[in-house]
């Protein structure tokens, strides 16, 4: 997706999100989005079921799979654990 479908997608405009979770540890996303001089932060977490919530855990998907995919991700070593 270029710049030009994040707009048609209206991902430039505000969206209702939450990031409260009871899921332990949450998986949370952040993406900021800077299209032509104007910028977007989102903030979620996987527990939003909104319809906002949904849609943008699947574009969050989407890029974690495309990057997922990178020769450089692959070389990457294995992740040992998480922060709170």
């Amino acid at each position: 997706m270029d710049d030009f479908g994040f707009v048609l997608a209206n991902y430039m405009q505000d969206k209702t999100l939450t990031g409260s979770c009871n899921i332990k540890p949450p998986l949370s996303y952040e993406l900021q989005i800077d299209i032509n001089d104007h910028e977007q932060q989102f903030a979620w977490s996987e527990c939003d079921q909104s319809a906002d919530g949904k849609e943008m855990t699947a574009l969050a998907r989407y890029i974690i799979g495309i990057v997922q995919e990178e020769k450089l991700y692959k070389e990457l070593p294995d992740i040992r654990g998480y922060y709170e």
